[in-house]
């Protein structure tokens, strides 16, 4: 028995966010052997458009399949459509250039114990966008992405990232990552490096109003190895060398008035820890200076089971509480309102820190204002 089942489906809800899902899908079913084959198929999220095409059958409790999918429009427009951040601000006026390749494939049975063969590959060559009132814009954006699985276990998954590179006003920053056996024994490869003025950045993505910010962040980070020889601390065949530093970070918002400076911070990776060698801070007129280690990062990051291990000291000599206290309300419709309000308000929980975290903090603050003590 063959019937055909046309859908169409449109969601514009949560318009707030600017998120917009249409699905148009023509279905074959034969209800006898519980198959059915996609025709005419289209899936649009916000400007990204895929078509789809083959077949889907569960004649048992397993799910058998042939399915491909690829993207219906080229241009690179499309899916930067789906960052959040770009797509809430002037997107339709936003120019861009640039080819966009996008596919995928999954064929084979699905049961309790093994996967499909599947397969999705992404290419982004030579984009650029810009705002419309702003000067510089992001350049020379290349992505190569393919994730690949013959079939059978999750563990034999492959994904390369052979090539992101993008340059914000001229500031470049390069992204590598090969994950190979992420079950039985992650295999990985990945690097950034790369350069960021934040000073430069508000030429190229629009702030809130009230915003400010500037400093410069550097990243030369290589890490190469199996998770095998992290666990049985054969640190010499693991390779994770690098640095993260920041310098002169300034932030200021609407609801950070007093703003914060990060005036350096250093983290130093090894294949055994991370160290923050230096961490001065300023929020307000507050100060803040840190260091210590963080241990066992990396299985913590590629599996489950880990526990990421942490001891830092903590120092201040001002810790100026008063600035981030509210001020007090002397109209009294608005302490009326502030009343109803904090009696709809959720009561106060303690808070449950993420399993897999046991972190030793020593701090020493040799002034503290609070109200007028």
């Amino acid at each position: 028995m063959q019937e055909t089942c046309p859908t169409n489906c449109e969601s514009n809800a949560k318009q707030t966010q600017k998120r917009n899902i249409e699905i148009n899908a023509d279905l074959d079913a034969d209800l006898l052997n519980s198959k059915y084959t996609f025709k005419e198929n289209e899936f649009r999220l916000n400007q990204l458009v895929l078509s789809w095409d083959g077949w889907v059958a569960m004649p048992d409790e397993n799910m058998d399949m042939d399915i491909k999918f690829g993207a219906k429009k080229t241009e690179f427009k499309n899916i930067l459509s789906l960052v959040p951040a770009v797509y809430a601000k002037e997107f339709d006026g936003l120019k861009t250039a640039g080819k966009l390749a996008l596919d995928g494939y999954a064929k084979g049975k699905m049961t309790d114990t093994e996967l499909p063969a599947f397969g999705l590959e992404l290419l982004v060559e030579n984009a650029m966008f810009q705002y419309p009132d702003l000067p510089s814009s992001v350049d020379n954006i290349n992505i190569n992405v393919n994730v690949s699985n013959p079939g059978g276990s999750e563990d034999n998954t492959v994904i390369d990232i052979s090539k992101f590179h993008i340059e914000l006003a001229n500031n470049p920053i390069d992204i590598h990552l090969v994950l190979k056996t992420p079950i039985s024994d992650p295999q990985i490869d990945c690097g950034i490096d790369g350069e960021i003025d934040l000073e430069k950045l508000k030429d190229v993505v629009p702030l809130e109003e009230g915003e400010e910010m500037s400093g410069m962040i550097k990243s030369d980070i290589v890490i190469n190895g199996r998770m095998s020889t992290i666990e049985e601390e054969r640190y010499e065949e693991f390779k994770a060398l690098g640095n993260l530093s920041i310098e002169n970070l300034s932030y200021k918002s609407a609801d950070l008035p007093q703003g914060v400076l990060i005036q350096k911070a250093m983290m130093v990776f090894s294949p055994a820890f991370v160290d923050l060698t230096a961490f001065d801070c300023k929020l307000g007129n507050s100060d803040f200076h840190a260091n210590g280690k963080i241990e066992n990062f990396i299985p913590f990051a590629l599996t489950d089971s880990a526990t990421l291990i942490g001891t830092y000291m903590l120092t201040s000599g001002l810790l100026d509480l008063n600035e981030f206290m509210e001020e007090e309300v002397e109209d009294e419709d608005e302490v009326a309102e502030e009343t109803v309000a904090e009696e709809d308000t959720v009561p106060f929980t303690v808070i449950e820190v993420p399993a897999g975290i046991d972190f030793t903090l020593s701090s020493s603050f040799t002034k503290i204002l609070y109200d007028n003590m």
